[in-house]
This record gives C-alpha cells, structure tokens and sequence, in this order.
C-alpha cells in the first residue's frame, strides 16, 4: 500500500471564527456588504425618526375651521382626489401632503387662511393634486429602494430629479389657474424657511425654484451635467474592493502558510508519531489507518488538547492524545497569536507498514 506523507496539515483555524489559514482577509464584497448594511440601517433609522416627527407635529397640530375644511373637501371631489384632513401648524412654514393611506394636509399658521384668498386657493390645490397622484405613497416607495442602493453613487441625483419631476407635473396642471400668481407664490414659499428636508417630501416649497418657475415660462433651460463626481464615486468604491485592507483579519491569530509548513515539516513531530505507532503496532501488526486529527493551541502554540480519532486502535489514539499535550508547534521563533489566542490545527495521518520507507 503506498501512503502519503504520514503527517500533513489540512488546515489552521480559530475555533470561535473558523477562518482557514489561507483566508486572512475580508473579502472586498464582504466589506462591501458591511457597509451596506451599515448604510441601510442608518437610512431605516432616519426614516424612523422621519415618521415619529411627523406624528408629533401632527398631534401639535389643530384641526382646520370646519368652512375650511369644507372648501378642502369640495376641491378634491372637483379633482377627483381622496378627502385628506386638513391641520394648521404653527411648527412649519410652508405647506405639504403626507400620509400613505390616510392623506393629510398641513398648512402653516402664517399662511392667509382667508377663503376668498387666490394663493390659499392655489395651495390647497397644489397639495390636492399630490393626494390625488398619491405622491406621498410614491415618494416612500422610492426612499425605500433608495435605501437598497444607498452605495449607488447616483443615486442622490437621481432622487432629486424625481422630487423636481413630481413637483413640475403638479406645477403644469395648477398653474394654468393663475400663471403669474402661481409663479409669485412660488417665490414667497421658496423664501420661507424650509420645515426640513426629510419630512416635507410634497411640500410646496422652492425645489429646483428656477427650473420651475422656467418651464411654466416655456423657457427652455440647458444644463450641462459633469460625469465627474459620478466617475469619482465609482472609482472609489472600485478601489475599495480591490484594496481591501489585509488588517482586518489579524493574521497571528488563524495562522500562516508558513506556520503549517513548519508544523508539516518538523521531524520532532514524526519521532513521537512514529513512536506511538511502533507501541501500537506490537499490539497489531500490520496497522494502517488515515485519519484527520485537530490539536488546539494556545497564544505560545503550545498543544493544549488533542483529538485523534483512530478507532482500529485505542492505544495510538491514547499515545498520540497524551503525548501531544505541552508540545509546542510551530517552533518557539514563530510569531505567537495574540494574547489569549487560540488555534485548531487540523492535520491528516496516513500510516501503515513501510510509511518511514520501511518494509514490514
């Protein structure tokens, strides 16, 4: 029967990580994975933090007069929109439409509230329209799929442009009520101040202001779009893949190829192997067994427990396992694991008769 080596590492591995010797590096789509992860949840908290500051203002917020609301509810049956409640707030300063399934519309307190008031007509039709087109629905859709893709470099811009498409196909079909005082309303909402960007997603507000106030001119407007931020962001996150940093897996504490070849080449370790198999061997002649056994080290690479699992005989898997304890692999000039490190090694045994180069 030919045999290989009688001693050969299979493997060095941590037992609390099971990372194999020749792995010592994350993986650069690992890295990639973790930041996207990383990135996603701090999109879902923000959205989080989004919806409970929306349920707060809400609830800081009184209900609109009851001729208000009245005017609200007629607009939208004209339109054919769903009846959103009405709230007046003194905590924004410019109106918005929210609300998935039940629509809201919150108008600020500063805002003419007058009903014969053309800019409160044309407000109120403004957010109607959103309801109607189910913008705020939409709109969380896409910061969702925003969410999957937040390492996208594009996607930022891309967001914007589909905020500034939403609000031009509203501006297109309530501007023909009053063009010019649609336009100059624009300018006072846009001279407010903001009630953050995350909350007023349909909000009458001064997204993409000139562009806006140009299409309902029917003024054309070029705009040369630069692909370097778009070329730098893929570069980066290209070089990050391909750099991925080696110091994130500490290569002291799984091992090395050179450790295990120490390990495979030691003649230390076949003098004890061998003499274990000669003591078994007067037991029953002609032994022969392949296994693989796992010795576990500490941080000076001293053998602490040993498994050998050799049923054909007891007395090799006695010898092996206690006279392996304290003996120290690689040699002692190895560079150790970390303090409290431990390593398994695995290591396949395949021994016979003539293994040594011997007949028997």
């Amino acid at each position: 029967m030919a045999h290989a080596a009688p001693l050969q590492v299979l493997a060095v591995e941590t037992p609390s990580f099971g990372v194999r010797a020749h792995s010592f590096a994350v993986s650069p789509f690992g890295l990639l994975a973790i930041a996207w992860a990383a990135a996603f949840a701090i999109a879902g908290a923000r959205a989080a933090v989004v919806w409970v500051r929306l349920r707060r203002l809400l609830a800081r917020s009184a209900p609109a007069p009851k001729a208000l609301q009245r005017l609200v509810d007629a607009s939208a049956v004209a339109i054919g929109a769903p009846q959103p409640r009405l709230f007046i707030s003194g905590d924004v300063e410019n109106p918005f439409s929210a609300g998935c399934l039940s629509p809201v519309i919150v108008l600020p307190a500063a805002l003419d509230l007058s009903i014969e008031s053309i800019d409160l007509e044309l407000v109120i039709r403004h957010e109607l329209v959103h309801v109607r087109r189910r913008d705020p629905l939409t709109n969380a859709i896409a910061r969702a799929c925003a969410a999957i893709f937040t390492l996208h470099p594009s996607m930022p811009g891309l967001l914007k442009e589909m905020t500034m498409a939403r609000e031009a196909a509203v501006d297109a079909e309530v501007a023909p009520l009053a063009p010019h005082a649609y336009a100059t309303l624009l300018v006072e909402m846009a001279s407010r101040v903001r009630f953050g960007k995350e909350l007023a997603h349909v909000s009458m507000d001064d997204t993409a202001l000139a562009r806006r106030i140009a299409m309902l001119t029917n003024e054309t407007q070029t705009r040369k779009r630069s692909s370097t931020a778009l070329f730098l962001g893929a570069a980066a996150i290209t070089a990050a893949s391909l750099l991925a940093p080696r110091v994130f897996a500490d290569r002291g504490l799984v091992g090395s190829p050179d450790q295990a070849e120490a390990l495979d080449q030691g003649p230390g370790r076949e003098n004890w192997i061998r003499a274990c198999y000669d003591e078994a061997s007067k037991e029953k002649a002609d032994l022969e067994f392949d296994t693989v056994a796992h010795f576990t080290l500490d941080d000076k690479w001293i053998v602490t427990s040993a498994s050998v699992p050799t049923p054909a005989s007891p007395t090799f898997q006695q010898c092996m396992e206690q006279m392996a304890i304290g003996k120290t692999v690689p040699p002692p000039d190895a560079p150790p694991p970390p303090k409290g490190g431990k390593l398994t090694i695995a290591v396949r045994l395949n021994l016979g008769p003539g293994v040594w180069g011997e007949g028997g």
